[in-house]
């Protein structure tokens, strides 16, 4: 391999630090790492010569135009999730970077978008502009005008789906931070029977497709929606209460007016996207990849695989070092396919989730029962309307 100057945003998050890690570890290109807050850096600068650190923010960005018009390769994991500086991050910030970046020197930029913005077919999905939260509003705007750029031909744009990961780094994602608390409720969702399905993906396994992509940068450039297997929400819970030893006994079926009773008995705030997101239900792509896609292994092909790295994080510490490593030494054989918010790491006690408590459940249950009694009398059987108010304008690409 020959190396190559990278320049690195987002390093201290979820996927930001495992991407990071390996490309320390596994390769000897020139790491430039963009870093707000040094202390949140989970890695290793000293491991090898070829590492700066460089300390400062996207909102500061020209500071570091000299040495982004030399890069070969920069990997855009930084992102804002809302706040006042949400569309200058996540929009702004991010366009001038890669204005900066020299196409006689650049070989490639990846940046990180996410799969909330496509629809089925992969295409911008509408709602995600105009009911979308600040963060998807903002990816889908950033998105948009990537086509204006100098280096357009050569922006990898990556689409993740849900992400897992951070439970053997102490950076875990939303998903892995929220796990436990889905946990303590696996006593009632597990009588539940739902329709959707959706893909999800581990962080460490998006690490290894950006080494891949890195090593083997596509031509002509393309976008990547990174996920698994579609699964169903029915095999998740079916799969959950195996791996806990729950059993099943029956599923009532979560129609729409159980929805608004679950919504309006646990006093759920709906935001206008969360409303569509509960109507859509299948959040499915087209040609989603892992590494499997690229010839390479995963890390964790199913729920099962992340409830044991996530209940048992410290007898998985060296899983994913073993897993990339064989993967770096297979890149050069690899065929291309055609087609952060920090939280303590913690580890989840299975004793909460015992069948002890199957008799807390049941109760649970009865109360529900009755509540749903008296809410289907109110409402004489009637399915509630749905007007799904937009919340915010959408953002002017002109601004």
């Amino acid at each position: 391999m020959n190396p190559k100057r990278i320049f690195i945003t987002g390093a201290s998050g979820c996927i930001g630090h495992y991407i990071t890690q390996a490309l320390i570890h596994h390769t000897e290109h020139e790491l430039y790492l963009l870093v707000r807050n040094p202390d949140k850096l989970r890695v290793d600068l000293k491991y090898r010569p070829g590492i700066e650190l460089l300390r400062g923010d996207m909102q500061h960005i020209d500071r570091y135009a000299p040495l982004l018009q030399t890069i070969n390769v920069a990997v855009l994991t930084a992102t804002a999730w809302g706040g006042g500086d949400v569309f200058d991050v996540n929009v702004l910030k991010t366009m001038q970077l890669m204005q900066y970046l020299d196409p006689a020197f650049c070989e490639q930029a990846i940046y990180f978008s996410t799969a909330s913005i496509l629809d089925r077919q992969n295409e911008p999905l509408k709602e995600a502009r105009q009911l979308g939260t600040d963060y998807i509003r903002t990816k889908y705007d950033c998105y948009s005008r990537l086509s204006r750029l100098a280096i357009a031909s050569r922006i990898t744009t990556l689409f993740p789906t849900l992400v897992f990961g951070g439970e053997d780094t102490g950076i875990p994602s939303h998903l892995t931070t929220g796990l436990p608390d889905v946990l303590k409720w696996m006593n009632l969702i597990r009588f539940l029977k739902a329709e959707g399905s959706f893909h999800f993906i581990h962080a460490a396994d998006i690490a290894q497709i950006v080494l891949h992509l890195i090593e083997k940068p596509p031509v002509p450039a393309q976008p990547f929606v990174l996920g698994n297997q579609p699964v169903t929400v029915n095999q998740i819970i079916a799969e959950i209460c195996a791996y806990l030893e729950k059993k099943i006994y029956f599923r009532i079926p979560l129609s729409d007016w159980l929805t608004d009773l679950i919504i309006n008995w646990f006093k759920i705030q709906m935001s206008a996207w969360d409303r569509f997101c509960l109507n859509y239900r299948h959040f499915t792509y087209e040609n989603a990849v892992s590494p499997a896609s690229f010839g390479l292994t995963n890390y964790c092909d199913s729920i099962t695989d992340i409830l044991k790295k996530t209940l048992s994080p410290g007898s998985q510490a060296d899983s994913w070092e073993n897993v990339t490593k064989r993967n770096a030494a297979l890149v050069s054989a690899t065929i291309t396919p055609g087609g952060d918010t920090d939280a303590p790491d913690s580890a989840l006690d299975l004793n909460n989730f015992a069948d002890s408590e199957d008799k807390k459940a049941e109760l649970e249950l009865n109360q529900f029962a009755d509540y749903h009694s008296n809410y289907q009398s109110e409402e004489n059987g009637a399915k509630p309307e749905k007007n799904y108010p937009v919340e915010n304008e959408p953002i002017d690409e002109n601004n």
